[in-house]
């Protein structure tokens, strides 16, 4: 069809006519990502009649954990809220052994904060002999990824050297963000669901996420404070958490979860040791590679070349890190014994037939009953700047990862689907309001437009009051229903639009620096630009040169992104020159890790600090994580 025919029939539609090509994303979504409602629904009703308790684990099942606490540590406000972490976390009462490590990306960034940070985690009250909590850190700042793994190096290196017992060396591996609080019992029924055998397979679920929620002090203050911008904003998204990131994520419905909430999730700790290392060997792979397995050779054996494969967590850095691990937990499998078993399926037939068992026995798991409180922007800049990164993230990191995904089917098939399916929901939009100049007055304008709100407001009136019922806080946060009347605004600004203005950046224009990790970082870890305009205008000057010069050999790279004697590296020039000066500090910390900290037989602080309020106040500045 060309376009003048598209042209032609908006110009000579009614407003019936074309309300149906746009709402078909609308429709298409609603079977893949909201069906399983009414199902969510008659199980949270069928628990509810038969009056559950909360899971408990047996002493058995009390597996030691380790929860890496990442932070920038750049001011005193962010020094408050990774110290509440570590408060909500030892105030969590998990019954078996845990192993607290705060890591610190860019110790030199504000020594004195990292040295008052080590100060008060020696002085913590600690009764319970398994518990233990540490502080690790690495100068300069290399990224959230980076960080994380000085945590869990550290934590091998006390095991190795006995400051951890071996029958406490963590077998779980949680991450919980710095801005947040956990409900009570959060960290055991995490576990209690990592652990819970398949009913399909037997086998237990390699990935666990929680429920994220925005806590009633930060979103309401109040009638006057709700009609603020800031208060619309945090009504807003506490009412999206409540469905997105709280019902929205069970993971029965048609096509299958496979990213998990940075904000706190749980996965075996043997996947976060390997992933370093794996992030190496997926940087090997060819597209020969997928070819030979293709006809019949056995695919690339990370098992073989585990030894000899030097660490690479730059590679885990930058958007989707959280994304990148629930993906790498995904593709694995556990054995009888619980090791982790990295190797990717033999032929095309076995991977066909791991991605069908794992479709209806999903390694991915979520239990809306394990929360984590946590902040949001309530500034206009700073929540759009957040939902660009989010949108995008996952275009970024089938980019990075689809050597492995074309391996991995269980979650290459739906991670690639998801991708496509909301690249071009989007396209249709973009499409439709291009082609709304072209209708016939400005009143069929105004009639698309009630038509396109009242169907948003049906679905989001109804999909909230199933998650806040199915939550069991319809009573307690009714007042979220109150952000319904601005919901289709809120979400064509802050998820549609950013999702559009990203993609475009991303793959479109000349990339998108989220500031995630420093450019050295994306840089060593090999991090590549989709960056279309990027790539034609550096192909443009080599072309110049060539012809001026004529000291350019011709070749693809021309259009590339890595650096050569003639093109810098694609990510360089990212950082920029600092926009502020830094204050005056102390020397630098020169240790890369902490020293083994002792603790006292006392108790257990009663006082957990409101970071929330804190992030209240600061909500224009980014979180520390």
């Amino acid at each position: 069809m060309s376009w003048s025919k598209v042209i032609w029939f908006f110009s000579n539609a009614g407003p019936i006519d074309i309300i149906g090509p746009l709402m078909l994303p609308l429709g298409i979504g609603l079977v893949l990502y909201q069906c399983n409602y009414w199902y969510i629904l008659l199980k949270a009703l069928w628990r509810r009649y038969r009056g559950e308790p909360m899971p408990r684990l047996d002493a058995k099942s009390q597996l030691p954990v380790v929860a890496t606490v990442p932070s920038l540590l750049r001011n005193r406000g962010e020094l408050e809220a990774i110290e509440a972490a570590i408060e909500s976390l030892l105030g969590n009462e998990y019954p078996g052994p845990m192993t607290i490590a705060a890591c610190v990306d860019g110790t030199n960034e504000r020594p004195e904060l990292y040295r008052e940070l080590k100060r008060w985690v020696k002085g913590l009250e600690i009764t319970d002999p398994h518990v233990r909590v540490f502080v690790a850190g690495h100068h300069p700042r290399r990224g959230k990824g980076v960080a994380i793994d000085t945590g869990i190096l550290e934590v091998v290196r006390r095991v190795e050297s006995g400051a951890i017992p071996p029958e406490h060396a963590p077998v779980v591996f949680f991450n919980v963000d710095a801005d947040s609080e956990l409900s009570p019992g959060a960290i055991e029924l995490m576990v209690h669901t990592l652990l819970r055998p398949s009913r399909l397979t037997g086998a237990p679920a390699m990935v666990v996420t929680s429920h994220v929620a925005v806590p009633k002090k930060h979103y309401w203050k109040g009638w006057r404070h709700l009609f603020s911008t800031p208060g619309i904003i945090a009504l807003s998204v506490a009412r999206e958490y409540a469905v997105s990131l709280g019902l929205g994520r069970n993971n029965s419905r048609l096509l299958p979860h496979c990213g998990a909430s940075g904000a706190l999730y749980c996965t075996w700790f043997e996947v976060a040791e390997a992933a370093p290392k794996y992030a190496r060997f997926m940087m090997k792979l060819t597209v020969k590679d997928w070819l030979r397995w293709w006809i019949g050779e056995a695919p690339p054996s990370f098992e073989a070349q585990r030894g000899s494969l030097e660490p690479l967590p730059e590679a885990i850095a930058g958007m989707g890190d959280d994304t990148w691990m629930t993906w790498f937990a995904m593709a694995a499998r556990v054995r009888p014994d619980r090791s982790i078993d990295f190797e990717y399926p033999r032929t095309p037939m076995h991977a066909a037939w791991r991605a069908l068992v794992t479709y209806f026995a999903r390694p991915f798991r979520y239990d809306h009953r394990a929360k984590i409180y946590t902040a949001t922007p309530t500034a206009v800049k700073a929540l759009f700047k957040q939902r660009i990164r989010w949108n995008i993230s996952r275009i970024w990191t089938v980019h990075r990862w689809y050597p492995g995904l074309a391996f991995a089917w269980t979650v290459g098939l739906p991670a690639l689907l998801d991708v496509v399916l909301v690249t071009a929901f989007h396209i249709m939009i973009v499409v439709g309001i291009l082609l709304m100049p072209f209708m016939k007055t400005p009143t069929m304008w105004f009639a698309v437009l009630i038509l396109v709100e009242m169907a948003f407001f049906v679905e989001r009136s109804l999909s909230t009051i199933f998650a806040l019922f199915v939550d069991g806080t319809l009573r307690k946060n009714a007042r979220l229903l109150l952000a319904l009347p601005t919901a289709g605004i809120f979400h064509f600004l802050f998820n549609i639009f950013t999702t559009i203005v990203g993609f475009f950046r991303l793959v479109m224009g000349f990339g998108y620096n989220s500031g995630f990790s420093p450019e050295r970082t994306l840089i060593l870890g090999g991090s590549s630009r989709i960056a279309l305009a990027y790539r034609a205008t550096r192909a443009f000057k080599l072309a110049v040169r060539s012809a001026v010069r004529g000291d350019v050999p011709f070749g693809l790279w021309w259009f590339g992104w890595q650096a050569t004697p003639w093109t810098k590296n694609g990510y360089a020039g990212w950082d920029g020159p600092p926009k502020r000066p830094k204050p005056p500090s102390a020397p630098p910390v020169v240790e890369p890790v902490s020293t083994p900290v002792a603790h006292p037989p006392m108790a257990v602080p009663a006082r957990v600090s409101s970071v929330v309020e804190q992030r209240a106040r600061t909500s224009a500045a980014p979180p520390p994580y």
